[in-house]
């Protein structure tokens, strides 16, 4: 079936009471397979399932996806991840993003950095959060060994290769994040004469 035939509509519970649905006639729906719960008092159309990144969109609306899924959704990846992948503060309920048909990893952030390269981006008709591509990098180079090296890999050569990357912001990003040694050593080889001359410049300034 082709993407573009699958609805995703987020339905919930006071939704399909307002339409007349009692809870016997939620469960009987959900046993029909022809809605899932996503999570507690949300349902969407089991086709939607998958396409698990895009039924996030639409059930977690102020979700921050970070690590291999913003990789995906700026491009750096070819493929879907298995796993979605959601940063969160740690004033937020670790039981915000459960499911138990969603492939959801969170992971908590110290609330000092977590405001560190966010960002908002149109993608597949959602309006969503994400890190920038900046994050998105720094985010991978610290948590590399905890990534499959090939997806690691295209995520540094896709970023590289980014028309739209921001050196100097990733300069400034890791400076901030205690990263900037780690991103000499990982790009000198293919951005050396630029990172030199942002390093220069901050260096004149300070």
């Amino acid at each position: 079936m082709n993407e573009n035939t699958v609805k995703f509509p987020v339905v919930t519970t006071k939704m399909l009471k307002k339409s007349g649905a009692n809870f016997s006639d939620i469960n009987d729906l959900i046993e029909q397979e022809k809605i899932v719960r996503v999570k507690r008092g949300f349902y969407l159309h089991k086709e939607a399932l998958q396409y698990p990144h895009k039924a996030c969109f639409a059930t977690f609306r102020d979700a921050l996806y970070v690590l291999e899924s913003a990789a995906y959704i700026y491009g750096y990846l070819d493929y879907e991840p298995a796993t979605v992948m959601i940063a969160a503060s740690k004033l937020e309920s670790r039981k915000k993003y459960r499911s138990k048909v969603l492939p959801i990893r969170m992971m908590v952030r110290d609330d000092k950095y977590y405001h560190v390269g966010y960002s908002q981006k149109k993608h597949q008709g959602f309006m969503i959060n994400i890190t920038d591509r900046e994050r998105t990098l720094l985010d991978s180079i610290r948590h590399s060994k905890r990534m499959d090296a090939r997806i690691y890999g295209k995520i540094v050569a896709g970023y590289i290769n980014d028309e739209k990357k921001n050196l100097e912001r990733l300069v400034d990003y890791s400076i901030q994040l205690r990263l900037i040694k780690k991103v000499e050593l990982l790009l000198r080889p293919w951005l050396g004469n630029q990172l030199d001359e942002i390093l220069e410049a901050k260096r004149s300034i300070s």
